[in-house]
């Protein structure tokens, strides 16, 4: 398999990308998906966007994002750190930053790729 195959109705990435990109082992990445604490996102540009697509994968720590043309070639991909707490914050602590953050990441996504299938992970070798 290609880094990245595009097909009408999914799309696969080589599991080995981003497992790199959110910095965990790729023998982990099956399992931290079917537990949840690895998920996706899949979109379709539109527009002058047309063709492209945009991968994200969240883990408790880490955000990547990776774009891609109609050709499957990869584009980008960017990855950020970040974690939230799971402790009791009060009004003035971080975690204030973290709800600033997260909104103004949803709203950059809503002015971009409208949302659309799960993304398919390629692991090589039986389960």
């Amino acid at each position: 398999m290609t880094q990245i195959e595009i097909g009408p109705d999914q799309i696969q990435i080589d599991a080995d990308i981003v497992a790199k990109a959110l910095k965990i082992e790729p023998q982990d990445l099956l399992g931290r998906m079917r537990e949840g604490t690895v998920t996706s996102q899949f979109e379709r540009g539109e527009g002058m966007d047309a063709g492209r697509v945009r991968l994200t994968f969240f883990s408790a720590t880490r955000r990547a994002r990776i774009t891609a043309d109609a050709a499957s070639a990869i584009l980008s991909c960017t990855a950020a750190d970040y974690s939230r707490s799971r402790a009791p914050m009060s009004a003035t602590a971080a975690g204030s930053n973290h709800d600033r953050l997260d909104a103004m990441l949803d709203a950059a996504l809503q002015e971009t790729f409208p949302a659309s299938d799960p993304i398919a992970i390629s692991f090589d070798g039986p389960e």
